[in-house]
């Protein structure tokens, strides 16, 4: 995921630092959990942090880095990994991991990659009568735009659903999990969420095969709406490999707006098959039509088609 970075403290005024140190990076949504004796839980214990980041130039990959006293249990198969299920502007972070042994229940953490610090949610109440779903890629983090400096953690229950009825969330300025009945509500196919992004005061719960539901989580009642899929880009038939989906499609926002991007494999002249890229943006969440398309393989210019051409032969020889 992209992310802006969040400079430290007491890095603040030394320019060669800032110089350096790229506005933007590409950050690994599965950070590195290192021991009490590795080198880089030594610095941040010395430094009274809670993390740092292993920061790098796009297109290299940076890396969140943790301590294990933020990830206490198992960090392998059949339990869940580490991850980054969020990331928000003031470089807050959704971090999450499982804390025992034997069990696949997650908790979460909200980061602060500026001051380098973070703080663990409190569990959900059983009072509430919900619990939140182990999918954590269903789980959003938006900025409260009514409480300044405040964020939301939130996840439509209940999961798997083919209607969605409650919002579950928590909010940073009361410490505390709530819900809130949604005034409405869409049927459709059992929901399988690929992530939850951020945008213009909005949660959108992506999923790359039958669209985005989409709602403003700081109204008392929300209504949740779901936006289609370009035209033709739905998919009706169960697909059997997340993996296949995870590599040809994803929705991100960029330079506030929201884009739909699919990797089709293309039939080239000499039988090969050529990558291409579909991209389109959102222009109206409400009406039809939802998409504009921005870019197809055919406007690629010539050089980057052979590139990637190349690049497929490359692999298919692999």
């Amino acid at each position: 995921m992209a992310f802006e970075v969040g400079e430290p403290s007491h890095a603040r005024g030394e320019a060669a630092a800032r110089q350096q140190r790229p506005s933007w990076v590409a950050l690994s949504t599965i950070p590195i959990v290192v021991g009490a004796n590795d080198e880089r839980a030594k610095k941040i214990d010395e430094a009274g942090t809670d993390l740092r980041l292993d920061l790098h130039h796009p297109p290299r990959p940076t890396h969140l880095v943790v301590p294990k006293r933020l990830a206490l249990g198992p960090s392998r198969p059949p339990h869940p990994l580490p991850a980054i299920p969020a990331a928000g502007p003031s470089a807050r972070l959704l971090f999450s991991a499982c804390q025992e042994e034997g069990t696949c229940d997650a908790e979460y953490f909200l980061l602060d990659a500026h001051t380098r610090s973070g703080a663990r949610l409190p569990a959900v109440p059983a009072d509430l009568g919900v619990r939140l779903h182990p999918q954590r890629r269903s789980v959003g983090l938006a900025a409260n735009p009514h409480r300044l400096g405040h964020f939301i953690v939130a996840q439509l229950n209940p999961p798997s659903a083919t209607r969605f009825d409650t919002l579950i969330y928590f909010c940073t300025a009361t410490m505390k999990w709530a819900t809130k009945a949604l005034a409405s509500s869409p049927t459709h196919e059992p929901w399988a969420s690929h992530g939850v992004l951020a945008l213009d005061g909005l949660l959108w719960w992506v999923n790359v095969a039958r669209g985005i539901l989409v709602c403003d989580p700081f109204l008392r009642n929300p209504h949740l709406r779901l936006v289609p899929l370009p035209d033709g880009c739905e998919i009706d038939e169960p697909v059997r490999s997340r993996t296949l989906l995870d590599k040809r499609r994803f929705v991100r926002p960029s330079e506030g707006k929201l884009y739909f991007v699919e990797v089709r494999g293309i039939a080239a002249a000499d039988g090969q098959e050529c990558p291409g890229v579909w991209i389109w943006s959102l222009v109206d969440s409400d009406r039809a039509p939802n998409w504009s398309l921005d870019l197809k393989e055919e406007d690629l210019p010539p050089e980057e088609k052979d590139g990637a051409k190349k690049g497929k032969d490359k692999q298919d020889a692999e």
